[in-house]
């Protein structure tokens, strides 16, 4: 049963939490100076998961983990050289913030395995990790903010779901609390554009969705298929296909569209693979976490 906490922390706190903090950035110059939508989106998702888990310390559950990686991935902002800088400077401070999680997130799947096999684990997840933040990054730069942000949203409802139909009700519910933080961005940069950065926010869902994604597949009895994860790390690339000559010159709600259609097209097989594998379970005992 999800209780009165959950349910404050999952739906209700991450919408307006975010929308708070994005109205306190325009009109505050104090809270301007300290939070950028990246950095607002970080710590909106960090502190609805702890406050939806009932505020545990770090170090515990590795399912508490994604909290803490988004927090750091919210320091990023801060450091225009991290977010911004030289493609040297942003590929190893991505790197290093990818291998801490790649080893805190499969540290439970890795126990009792020789050294040399952790290492191989761990470096490939980093590696491929980090890959992924910098194509999610340029593609999402080479299109509109309203695109990116809606297909964020899309993304992160849509593994969401994915993880729900595979039974890992948990990460389901991290997925949907940045799913409703990134819907109150979305709706609140349609009123007020100057209101949302994209650039932030991109680093932080690709830092979240991974996490969830390796937990959902390797943290638990059964979850995601390992070969769900590539249509998962591809659907965020999706705005690349307004890049398009044909469609540069589509109208901005053509371009919006095509972007999501897209994305959905991506995760689709995961999504009719879980359907197939929740209806199959339905007649079997409860299982995942």
């Amino acid at each position: 049963m999800i209780d009165q906490r959950e349910i404050l922390w999952g739906v209700f706190a991450p919408p307006v939490l975010m929308a708070i903090g994005m109205v306190a950035t325009a009109y505050l110059p104090v809270a301007r100076r300290f939070l950028s939508t990246g950095a607002l989106l970080a710590l909106v998702f960090g502190v609805c998961q702890l406050g939806f888990r009932g505020w545990p310390l770090p170090g515990g559950d590795v399912h508490n983990w994604p909290a803490w990686i988004a927090f750091a991935g919210g320091l990023i902002t801060f450091c225009s050289a991290c977010a911004s800088g030289p493609l040297m400077w942003r590929i190893l401070v991505r790197l290093a913030i990818t291998g801490v999680a790649s080893w805190l997130l499969l540290a439970l799947e890795l126990r009792g395995v020789s050294a040399s096999t952790s290492a191989v684990w761990v470096i490939s997840s980093t590696l491929l990790w980090t890959v992924l933040i910098l194509m999610w990054e340029r593609a999402h730069a080479a299109t509109t903010p309203g695109v990116s942000v809606t297909v964020l949203t899309m993304l992160a409802g849509l593994a969401s779901a994915a993880l729900l139909l595979f039974n890992t009700m948990n990460h389901a519910q991290f997925a949907g609390i940045l799913t409703a933080a990134l819907g109150a961005a979305a709706v609140l940069s349609w009123l007020r554009p100057a209101w949302y950065v994209p650039a932030g926010p991109v680093i932080i869902a690709a830092l979240v969705l991974p996490s969830l994604w390796l937990l959902g597949t390797f943290a638990v009895y059964t979850g995601l298929p390992t070969w769900s994860l590539p249509f998962l790390a591809l659907a965020g690339l999706a705005p690349l296909v307004t890049t398009i000559a044909p469609v540069r010159n589509w109208s901005a709600w053509k371009r919006l569209l095509l972007a999501n259609l897209v994305t959905v097209l991506l995760v689709s097989p995961v999504l009719v693979w879980g359907v197939i594998t929740s209806i199959k379970a339905s007649s079997q005992p409860s299982y995942g976490y």
